[in-house]
C-alpha cells in the first residue's frame, strides 16, 4: 500500500494514509513522499491494540474530507463499512489473504466463537464494500462467498530498481562467504512460512554439494529448532534492515519461498518472492495459492511440506549454471514487466475510477 500510494500521489491524487502510532509504520510513511500522514494512537495493551486503532483510525478518517477510503485488510475494512455508512463514501479493501484464516495459521485464536466471530466481521467488511482488490485470482473463491461484490486482482509489484543495484562484496567480506554457493531465504519463521522445510533440506544440500550454504535472514518462533536441523549447513542472521536486504540477495545464487499454509488463503503471494525477482534470483518455492501461475517462469515448483523435494530441486539449481541463467533472465523480465510497479498503479487506479464514477 505503500507503494500504491506514493505513486498514486505522482498521478496528482490526494492521498492520506491513517497509520499506527508504532515506530516501523511511522518511519516506512515519509513525509517527503507527498503523502498525507495520520497518526492513529493505539492502546499497548493486546487485547485492546485492534479496538483503540479502530476507534482512533474511525474519527481520522471522518475527519478527512475524500471520495474513496481504502483498507489494508479485511479487520480493518469494518472502518471502511463505518465510514461509508455514516458518510456514503465508497469503501474498498485490498485484500491479501483472509485476516481470521491468518489468526488460525499464527495460533493466536484458540475459540471457535471467536473465530466464528471473525469471520461474520471478515464477511460484514467484505460485503459492505464497493470494490474488493483482491492481490491474487486464487482469493476469488474466498472472496464470493464472502459477498464480494466487484473484484478486480492487482498484485504487488517488484521493487527492481533497488535490488537490481545490490552490492555482494559486503556480504560476502562480512560473513567470509567467498567460494560459496548461498541459498537465501529471506522472511518470517513461522509454520505457514515453511522455512522449517528449507532448514531440514540444508544438511542434503550441504552433503550433495559441499561448497553451499543456507542463509536465513528472519526471526520466528521456529528459529531455535531451525538452526538445530540446519547445523552447520545453515548462517542465522535474524532480522535485518530491509534497506541490506538487496546485498544479500546479490550473493544468492538460489532464493528459497516454501510457503505451507493450512489454508489456501493465506500467503498467496509472499511478498519475498516479489523482491527475489527484483534481484534477478532464480527461485525455488511450493506450489501453493497463485505461486506457481505467478512465477512459474522464474521458479522450480515443488509439493508444500517435502524437504527432500526441495533439497532436491535446490541442488540441481546449484549445479545447472545454464538452467540457473535461464531462470534469472525471466526473473528479470517478470520483475521489469509483468510486476512493474507504475503499470500496476495504473491497474489499481482504474478499478477505483470505476466505482468513484458509479
Amino acid at each position: 500500500m505503500i507503494q500504491f500510494a506514493r505513486r498514486m500521489v505522482k498521478q496528482g491524487i490526494e492521498v492520506h494514509a491513517i497509520i499506527r502510532s508504532y515506530p516501523l509504520q511511522m518511519r516506512e510513511f515519509s513525509k517527503r513522499d507527498g503523502v498525507k500522514r495520520h497518526i492513529a494512537p493505539v492502546v499497548p495493551i493486546r487485547r485492546l491494540m485492534f479496538l483503540s486503532y479502530f476507534l482512533s483510525a474511525f474519527l481520522i478518517a471522518l475527519s478527512i474530507r475524500g471520495a474513496i477510503t481504502i483498507c489494508r485488510e479485511p479487520f480493518t475494512g469494518l472502518i471502511g463499512a463505518a465510514v461509508k455508512l455514516l458518510t456514503g463514501r465508497k469503501s474498498v479493501i485490498y485484500v491479501v489473504d483472509s485476516s481470521t484464516e491468518l489468526k488460525l495459521e499464527r495460533g493466536a485464536w484458540r475459540s471457535r466463537w471467536l473465530v466464528k466471530l471473525g469471520r461474520l466481521l471478515e464477511k460484514l467488511a467484505i460485503s459492505a464494500s464497493d470494490l474488493i482488490i483482491a492481490l491474487d485470482s486464487s482469493l476469488t473463491p474466498y472472496l464470493k462467498t464472502m459477498g464480494a461484490r466487484r473484484i478486480a486482482v492487482v498484485p504487488y509489484g517488484a521493487n527492481r530498481e533497488i535490488f537490481k543495484n545490490g552490492d555482494p562484496v559486503k556480504v560476502l567480506k562480512k560473513l567470509g562467504l567467498d567460494g560459496k554457493k548461498v541459498v537465501v531465504y529471506a522472511g518470517s519463521m513461522e509454520s505457514y512460512h515453511g522455512a522449517q522445510y528449507l532448514a531440514k533440506a540444508a544438511p542434503i544440500i550441504k552433503r550433495n554439494v559441499p561448497e553451499a550454504v543456507v542463509l536465513f535472514l528472519g526471526n520466528g518462533p521456529l528459529r531455535r529448532l531451525m538452526e538445530k536441523e540446519a547445523g552447520d549447513a545453515g548462517i542465522f542472521l535474524g532480522t535485518v534492515p530491509y534497506e541490506e536486504l538487496r546485498d544479500y540477495l546479490a550473493v544468492a545464487k538460489v532464493a528459497v519461498a516454501p510457503p505451507a499454509p493450512n489454508s489456501p488463503y493465506v500467503s498467496v503471494l509472499t511478498t519475498k518472492i516479489f523482491d527475489y525477482i527484483a534481484a534477478g534470483k532464480p527461485v525455488v518455492a511450493t506450489d501453493v495459492g497463485g505461486i506457481k501461475r505467478a512465477f512459474g517462469d522464474a521458479a522450480i515448483i515443488v509439493k508444500p511440506r517435502d524437504h527432500v523435494g526441495l533439497a532436491e530441486a535446490i541442488i540441481r539449481l546449484l549445479k545447472d549454471e545454464e538452467l540457473r541463467s535461464r531462470l534469472e533472465q525471466n526473473a528479470i523480465k517478470l520483475a521489469e514487466e509483468a510486476y512493474n510497479w507504475e503499470e500496476l498503479t495504473k491497474k489499481f487506479v482504474a478499478a477505483l475510477k470505476e466505482i468513484h464514477s458509479a
